[in-house]
């Protein structure tokens, strides 16, 4: 029997009826198993994946320290930030002559020194161990106490013995790569006496000129370098 022949044919269907048949797709028959075996192969869309914080922060301190680490268009950060061009050397086959005092840092690279430590109390001779960490190949690595160079070095890394007199002392180490680009590192010691057996031939009083090695250092086979003696 239909709703028509209950209620007659003037009647009409309720809207709560019409709006019944929306709110359940069972009314529509969608229900049946024809329709449920289209839903389960209809593939929903997951929406946008949520990113939580954490992640999001970890993402971004990366990014941060790959920048740091590379440099703009992935560049040394030296090169990157430095707001000139340095010149090159002219001639990479000839030693460069001392300048006296050093000169100052231009867009420096990592330049380390493990011994000694800066205001340490020493004993003459004092090891010195440097390592330069540049981008390009060292051009030279030079050793200054009191503003006078002592050493020179042709390698990223020195490891060699020098004599001071007993005192305060200021030591730099200056670096230059083949591109120009020029790091220092500059500490205090104290030199509070001599080992036994291995004073220098000649002495030199606290705040006189240190004489430079003519010749600097020599290469040995392996690679190393052998000061000349005075």
């Amino acid at each position: 029997m239909s709703v028509s022949s209950v209620l007659g044919s003037s009647a009409s269907v309720p809207s709560e009826e019409i709006s019944f048949s929306k709110q359940f797709p069972r009314a529509r028959g969608q229900c049946s198993p024809n329709a449920r075996k289209k839903q389960k192969g209809r593939k929903q869309d997951p929406g946008p994946i949520p990113i939580s914080t954490p992640v999001l922060l970890l993402a971004i301190l990366l990014a941060i320290v790959l920048g740091m680490m590379g440099g703009c268009q992935g560049l040394p950060v030296n090169v990157a930030n430095c707001p000139i061009v340095p010149t090159p050397p002219a001639n990479l086959t000839v030693i460069p002559p001392a300048q006296e005092p050093p000169p100052k840092a231009l867009c420096g690279f990592p330049l380390q020194v493990s011994a000694p430590a800066s205001g340490a109390s020493v004993t003459s001779p004092v090891p010195l161990s440097a390592l330069a960490s540049a981008p390009d190949p060292i051009y030279y690595l030079r050793v200054y106490v009191d503003g006078f160079a002592v050493l020179y070095s042709f390698s990223p890394t020195v490891n060699q013995f020098l004599w001071m007199a007993d005192g305060p002392h200021q030591v730099e180490v200056v670096a230059e790569d083949v591109a120009g680009y020029i790091a220092t590192n500059t500490f205090e010691l104290t030199v509070t006496g001599q080992r036994p057996g291995s004073t220098a031939s000649r002495t030199f009083p606290t705040g006189s000129r240190v004489p430079q090695l003519s010749s600097r250092e020599a290469p040995a086979p392996r690679g190393s370098a052998t000061p000349y003696q005075l």
